[in-house]
């Protein structure tokens, strides 16, 4: 059943409007909702503190914030202070804690949402870490101290539950398992690999390390035996979604080069790919998050090999500046980018587990490419270039956020790199999906 709403705010706010409706489109993107005039609404929320002495609405939300963060001049939307939202999120959060449900919201929970969503915080930003990406230290969320939780559906499973009326979900819990191909051998170049395995024995000399790398970079039987191990996992779970990250033509260094060291190795892992019916995505390099055309070649390089189009995608190494790559990516037909997450940290960026269609800040208009978060990723849980969790807390941080995927009807994304990655954490895989499984059955 579709609740049919009457969403009225202030005529003050009338110059944000497309932001408002950005927050409504993605109100009907999570529940089954349909907006309309009052005479035929069957619920009512008004979006200003001026309505709360009216009569007849079912819900008022607090405007407070919104005018005094986002500012409209001749380059579009701009966002204008942070300490503002990183309050307003770290009251609104405290507040909500007690599990009331008030008729009247004193936070601006639809200001939050767009700017969470949007990612405008983003835009144009120049503190960036030294791979030029925007660093989890700015991000409001984490500035706030919640991140990690998926906190835009939080604040509207809160408004939900504010009102007396049925609305269920407009989207359904499901999981996808992704793996970005790095490398499609266990090395690139055996003379690098071989001066990095000398390197441990002679110069740091570290026994631990030097065994370690060697089946790390010398591995004999990659693709194929990850290859053998991931259709191993997956055979006992029909109903996950299982993408394949390929890297396409490119003469940067920093990028795979399997695409013209090894074409027919290439050719022959994406054949048995497309046998067993995994999808295959794009894994742009390190350059596509702001260069259209690089980001074309390397796609169409792919699609040639496949013989059919690429739909999906995830920046290499999270590359991805806001303002320029999700315009790259619908250029580009891609309809879901996965990048939309912090190296350092598990959890959701855009603030969601059910993703959001980007948004063009100069036209202030959606963008045709749903941004998904990948909360899990085997770097950032397992390896100590970003993070030192213990296993304890790995597990216990994989559960809490397969917890809030199934709270919230959203989409569970996991990132395994092929290689050693998946040998080393097949286990911790089986138990995700054992969990996030068991879970949903409850």
């Amino acid at each position: 059943m579709i609740a049919n709403i009457f969403f009225k705010f202030s005529e003050r706010n009338k110059y944000l409007e497309n932001e408002i409706n950005f927050f409504l489109s993605f109100f009907k993107h999570s529940y089954n909702v349909n907006f309309t005039n009052s005479n035929d609404a069957d619920l009512k929320i008004a979006y200003g503190e001026e309505f709360i002495d009216i009569e007849g609405f079912d819900l008022v939300i607090s405007d407070r914030l919104l005018r005094n963060i986002l500012e409209i001049n001749a380059n579009g939307v701009i966002f204008k202070n942070q300490d503002l939202i990183v309050k307003e999120i770290q009251c609104a959060m405290n507040s909500f804690s007690n599990k009331r449900k008030p008729s009247f919201i004193p936070f601006d929970i639809v200001a939050i949402s767009f700017c969470i969503l949007s990612r405008i915080e983003e835009a144009d930003n120049t503190d960036l870490d030294c791979y030029q990406r925007y660093k989890i230290q700015n991000d409001s969320v984490y500035l706030a101290g919640h991140y990690g939780s998926p906190i835009v559906d939080y604040f509207l499973k809160i408004m939900i539950d504010s009102l007396n009326f049925k609305i269920t979900p407009n989207t359904k819990f499901s999981i996808m398992l992704t793996h970005d191909v790095d490398r499609l051998r266990s090395y690139q170049k055996l003379s690098n690999s071989l001066r990095l395995i000398l390197g441990d024995a002679f110069k740091r000399r570290n026994l631990k390390k030097f065994l370690s790398r060697i089946y790390d970079e010398i591995y004999p039987f990659e693709p194929w035996l990850s290859l053998r191990e991931i259709r191993k996992i997956y055979k006992d779970y029909n109903s996950i979604q299982i993408v394949f990250m390929i890297m396409g033509e490119s003469n940067n260094p920093k990028d795979a080069e399997y695409f013209k060291r090894f074409p027919g190795s290439l050719k022959r892992f994406l054949k048995v790919l497309k046998k067993n019916n995994f999808c295959i995505g794009i894994h742009p390099g390190v350059e596509t998050y702001k260069n259209l055309k690089e980001y074309s070649k390397q796609k169409k390089s792919i699609e040639n090999l496949i013989n059919s189009t690429i739909k999906i995608s995830r920046q290499h190494v999270l590359k991805f500046d806001i303002v320029k790559t999700p315009k790259i990516c619908q250029a580009n037909g891609i309809l879901q980018d996965l990048t939309m997450s912090y190296p350092e940290c598990p959890g959701f960026r855009n603030g969601t587990s059910r993703g959001m269609y980007a948004y063009d800040f100069k036209s202030r208009e959606l963008i045709d490419v749903l941004i998904l978060s990948t909360p899990i990723m085997d770097l950032t849980l397992h390896e100590d270039k970003y993070a030192d969790f213990s296993s304890n807390e790995v597990i216990q941080l994989g559960k809490r956020i397969i917890d809030d995927c199934i709270k919230y009807d959203g989409k569970l994304i996991m990132l395994y790199h092929t290689g050693f990655i998946i040998h080393r954490f097949k286990k911790i895989i089986r138990f995700f999906l054992d969990y996030a499984c068991k879970q949903t059955k409850k």
